[in-house]
């Protein structure tokens, strides 16, 4: 279990890179008004894959006439995605609101900065290890611009399993890092 993460929605479509210091795209709706949205006590994985295609190409032929084996493609074909699995108790009525919020992660259109929220506790994380970190969302609190290391990534899931013995719900956050 991690302790908490947090997201907070940029409300950009771009993330600042090394040349442009500056987050550009539209402004959009802001999930939680852009402030830190934290979830705790989560279960995070990591799906890594090579940038490889190992489909095969039908009828290649080397100069004799003989079929190859596969060729192998380096394109990327699918990017890091992380999935978060928590627990939202139902008759909480702040955690009845956070499963809003969690809705509109995937519903917003802008990036989000995912990272871990703890920085007390002596405990590295994934986003901790793999974030970048950037002075470009200086104006947005609750983190350290520049220090805090944050991901960068796209919610594309939300999936919630509520049953009728009950009390909590179980939900499956899904995303993957964006590299623009």
């Amino acid at each position: 279990m991690c302790a908490n993460v947090s997201f907070k929605d940029t409300g950009f479509a771009v993330k600042p890179s090394p040349i442009n210091t500056t987050p550009s795209g539209t402004a959009f709706t802001k999930v939680n008004s852009g402030n830190e949205l934290v979830l705790k006590g989560v279960d995070v994985s990591c799906d890594i894959s090579a940038n490889i295609d190992d489909s095969i190409v039908p009828s290649q032929t080397d100069s004799s006439g003989y079929l190859q084996g596969p060729e192998i493609n380096q394109i990327s074909v699918a990017a890091d995605s992380f999935s978060l699995s928590g627990i939202i108790d139902r008759r909480v009525s702040a955690d009845m609101t956070q499963l809003g919020y969690l809705r509109l992660l995937v519903k917003s259109k802008g990036l989000k900065m995912f990272y871990y929220s703890s920085t007390t506790d002596g405990f590295r994380d994934i986003t901790d290890t793999w974030g970048e970190t950037t002075t470009a969302y200086s104006t947005q609190g609750g983190f350290t611009a520049g220090t805090t290391p944050v991901l960068f990534v796209r919610v594309t899931k939300l999936s919630i399993r509520q049953t009728p013995d009950s009390k909590l719900l179980r939900y499956t956050l899904n995303m993957v890092e964006s590299t623009s």
